[in-house]
């Protein structure tokens, strides 16, 4: 049932979408010189979006805190909000959507980091 509920889809979508731009080089904020605004990038947009989804997803289905490979997903999509912040010379947020999770699930950091690095081997900057 999980699988096939669009709320379920939309998570998957929204962070297939958010990774496509991540490897794209659309992880870098856009700094406008004339009014001197920085305009948040579209992978960053895009993995905020997921993290939203993903919650409203756990609140339907309760079970996929206890799925290893939606908890997976979950800690990659931050781990890819991290990455961003981080080449944008960002502080990650004291507060952000899946953060219970992330700070919960510390055995997994390591992990995490190394699936991002194999994913985004073929990055565009």
């Amino acid at each position: 049932l999980v699988e096939k509920d669009p709320v379920s889809l939309d998570v998957h979508k929204t962070f297939y979408q958010a990774k496509q731009a991540y490897i794209e080089g659309k992880g870098f904020d856009a700094f406008d010189k004339e009014s001197g605004t920085t305009t948040k990038s579209e992978a960053e947009a895009l993995l905020e979006k997921a993290m939203q989804q993903w919650l409203t997803a756990k609140e339907k289905y309760p079970v996929m805190y206890e799925d290893g490979r939606y908890i997976e997903e979950a800690l990659l999509i931050v781990q890819y909000w991290q990455a961003i912040h981080q080449q944008n010379a960002k502080p990650v947020p004291a507060e952000y959507p899946l953060k219970a999770l992330w700070e919960g699930s510390a055995d997994k950091h390591l992990e995490m980091e190394r699936e991002f690095l194999r994913e985004t081997r073929s990055r565009r900057l």
